[in-house]
């Protein structure tokens, strides 16, 4: 009884250090400022993947338009940091400074 708690905890605890994905869009709800405009669409987003200890990362595919109305379809690697218990978005990469 004892090693199945054990079990349970330490799963559970696995589970949610990562952070939370949106059901829509698979986007990190720390990203959510970012992405919280109807001028930026997410086409696709990769799973959060852990680099170092509470650091995390997220490929995503978007599009978003420009000043004059034509659309852009864009590709970045958002860092992602657990500061206490709190998820922030910390920094913007091109795809190719990053391999995840």
């Amino acid at each position: 009884m004892k090693k199945a708690f054990l079990f349970l905890l330490a799963f559970s605890t696995l589970t949610y250090s990562a952070p939370k994905t949106s059901y829509r869009t698979g986007v990190a709800f720390a990203l959510g400022d970012y992405f919280n405009s109807p001028a930026k669409k997410v086409l696709e987003a990769s799973k959060v993947v852990q680099l170092e200890d509470n650091i995390f990362a997220q490929r995503v595919k978007y599009q978003t338009y420009t000043d004059f109305g034509g659309q852009i379809l864009k590709e970045h690697i958002f860092i992602i940091k657990k500061i206490d218990s709190i998820y922030k978005f910390v920094e913007k990469l091109n795809v190719e400074e990053l391999e995840i």
